[in-house]
């Protein structure tokens, strides 16, 4: 237990640093939804309520999933514009032609979905395409929200960025799931 506290102080550290217009209140907010759930998770687990679903996936993709969504539209300031670009894939052509202040833009994006991926996939009970297709809702969600609430910029390359990071993390899980698999294999030989 202590292992996991550690974990989890370490994660939060690493996102607050990934994302300093988050305040603490916020962050304290999102951890606090996220053990909320588990605890529920596992209160309706005993009661048989809850069979196959891992308490810590639950709460690892519900706090992240608020996490997401309070970084990325809760805590910006609001312009007096729309700010929006159409042009599919623009950044990524911005970047080819020698425009390299893009790239950690176009990563932080990707490697922000990774986690929420990842939590959906070790949920178990929801297939691949459909988490796939949940982080592009989602994505499209939030990007909405930034347009209409005039926080953000909506553009086409977050939402694809989005989803290529949602790709990302059901592949980790996938892995690990193999890994898990290939162990418990060569302990029962």
């Amino acid at each position: 237990m202590r292992q996991f506290f550690y974990v989890v102080k370490n994660f939060i550290k690493m996102l607050y640093n990934c994302r300093p217009n988050v305040s603490f209140g916020w962050m304290v907010f999102c951890l606090s939804t996220a053990v909320a759930v588990w605890l529920f998770a596992n209160y309706m687990k005993k009661k048989d309520k809850l069979k196959d679903v891992s308490s810590f996936a639950l709460a690892g993709f519900i706090g992240y999933s608020v996490w997401i969504f309070v970084s990325t539209v809760l805590s910006r300031e609001s312009v007096e514009y729309y700010r929006y670009s159409f042009i599919p894939f623009w950044s990524y052509r911005t970047l080819f032609i020698g425009e390299k202040n893009l790239l950690p833009e176009i990563l932080s994006n990707i490697l922000f979905f990774i986690p929420f991926g990842f939590f959906a996939f070790e949920l178990k009970k929801i297939p691949t395409k459909q988490i796939i297709l949940f982080g592009f809702l989602f994505s499209c969600f939030i990007e909405l929200m930034q347009l209409i609430t005039k926080v953000g910029m909506f553009e086409f390359d977050d939402i694809f960025n989005n989803t290529a990071g949602t790709v990302l993390g059901v592949l980790c899980g996938m892995v690990l799931d193999k890994i898990k698999d290939n162990k418990k294999r060569a302990y029962n030989a």
